[in-house]
């Protein structure tokens, strides 16, 4: 019960978050990008998916300068890894 509600949870804040980096980022608001990025970071630690992490920690330790040329690729393979990880845990989770 405690793990299933859980993993609900994760998925539905990693879903949000990651709908509003795409806004932010089509805003061209990067030091936001990078905000929810870092709020990402740790649950995607605890859950153990390192897949995730890695992309995410990638958003985050990006410099700004470096910002507008790498992170449009560096959100969008996250948002491919997410919906996978989270199509997944959807099937191994159901509610």
């Amino acid at each position: 019960g405690f793990v299933n509600k859980l993993v609900q949870l994760y998925i539905t804040l990693s879903s949000e978050s990651l709908l509003l980096m795409k806004e932010e980022l089509r805003l061209g608001r990067h030091e936001e990008v990078c905000k929810l990025a870092h709020k990402m970071k740790a649950p995607a630690g605890t859950m153990r998916i390192s897949s995730i992490k890695y992309i995410i920690s990638s958003i985050v330790d990006l410099p700004l300068q470096d910002a507008p040329a790498k992170m449009p690729e560096l959100v969008e393979r996250l948002d491919t890894a997410m919906q996978h990880c989270l199509d997944q845990l959807r099937k191994e989770f159901p509610d």
